[in-house]
């Protein structure tokens, strides 16, 4: 890899690049603000004298006379104080790169072009399952944006992998972003390099439910969006008297949202499951559907092309809240929320007796 595609790649990824370098510094609006270019925390009532502009990149540091930093590496140089043989492996320890010689300029670049942008040299050969059981790697860019991260195993136990969520905030918006982590055999495709390691390759197919060892023995399922939101209902069905511990055994869910539902494996259930689709309170899109209750509907289709189905209902949390409130519940509100006032448990219990049947 050249010098201006490892710049480019830190351009690219610019917001997780400042936080791994400098993790006392903070986000505001679409700028980074440090202490000072070489990561000191900011004083009291300062937000420092380093600051970045996420949206030009560029960025200075006001302590000093320096001309100013153009680009990510700009300002891991100067980090390094002006040593470019730092910077180029801070660079690669930051996107992970392979052990490699000294970057050399493009044949036929020319100043100020930008060159190819998120391209990728790393080939995944094959993703091996099982999984190690050891704790997972994740990209030093995301570890401390990391939001949690969650084991993915089949019915008999074998590790296919992990998904995890990191979560930063650009212009003021906070961003969250799934991703999955496999154990992958991989080359360099212009080295020609080979090895094993962690890699942001998807779970093989068909893919795993989450807790799907215990789905053989829980048979009243509640089926939600996404892990956060599993985790969530897990601890209500674990807590006494709410109204989804006298209903449920276990929740679950898929990972990849809409998209991957027809990768994954959901032969696991029988006739014996009970099951009830709770869908995030997702607002009509331009084509009046809403994302949620549209998955639950597809995942209806789906189990009902098994042999012998389970029994199917999907929950309405937006039909019966206007029941409650004239307020909309906040978009995109889930299991993992607060229930927002005048709500109580009461109204999880009314909307669980409207659910509708579909197998």
């Amino acid at each position: 890899m050249t010098l201006e595609e490892i710049k480019d790649k830190l351009n690219s990824d610019a917001a997780s690049a400042l936080q791994w370098l400098m993790p006392e510094g903070r986000f505001i609006r679409q700028h980074f603000w440090c202490g000072d270019v070489f990561g000191s925390p900011p004083s009291k009532g300062s937000n420092g004298s380093f600051n970045f502009n996420l949206k030009k990149m560029v960025g200075k540091d006001f302590a000093d006379s320096d001309r100013g930093y153009f680009g990510i590496y700009d300002v891991m140089v100067a980090h390094c104080r002006g040593d470019q043989i730092k910077a180029i492996a801070l660079a690669r320890d930051f996107l992970k790169l392979p052990p490699g010689r000294r970057p050399e300029p493009r044949q036929g670049h020319e100043h100020g072009s930008r060159g190819r942008r998120k391209q990728d040299d790393i080939e995944v050969l094959e993703v091996i399952v099982p999984t190690p059981e050891t704790p997972p790697v994740f990209p030093p860019s995301h570890q401390r944006i990391l939001a949690g991260h969650w084991p993915w195993r089949t019915a008999d136990g074998v590790l296919h992998g992990y998904s995890y969520r990191i979560e930063f905030v650009v212009d003021g918006e906070r961003k969250k972003i799934p991703l999955p982590l496999t154990w992958c055999r991989m080359r360099n495709s212009k080295t020609g390099d080979e090895w094993i390691g962690w890699h942001n390759a998807a779970l093989p197919q068909p893919q795993p439910l989450m807790h799907a060892p215990d789905l053989l023995r829980k048979k009243r399922v509640l089926l939600v969006e996404g892990e956060k939101t599993c985790d969530a209902a897990n601890r209500l069905i674990d807590t006494p008297n709410h109204p989804l511990s006298l209903r449920f055994d276990i929740a679950t869910t898929w990972h990849g949202g809409t998209g991957r539902i027809e990768h994954v494996d959901w032969s696991i259930f029988s006739p014996d499951h009970d099951m009830t689709g709770w869908p995030d309170a997702d607002a009509q899109n331009k084509r009046l559907y809403r994302p949620g209750t549209l998955s639950m509907e597809r995942i209806a289709r789906k189990l009902a092309e098994l042999p012998h189905p389970p029994v199917f209902k999907i929950a309405d949390p937006l039909k019966h809240w206007s029941d409650v409130s004239a307020t909309p519940l906040p978009k995109g509100w889930d299991l993992a929320d607060p229930i927002p006032e005048p709500g109580t448990d009461a109204w999880i219990t009314r909307t669980l007796d409207m659910a509708e049947r579909y197998l």
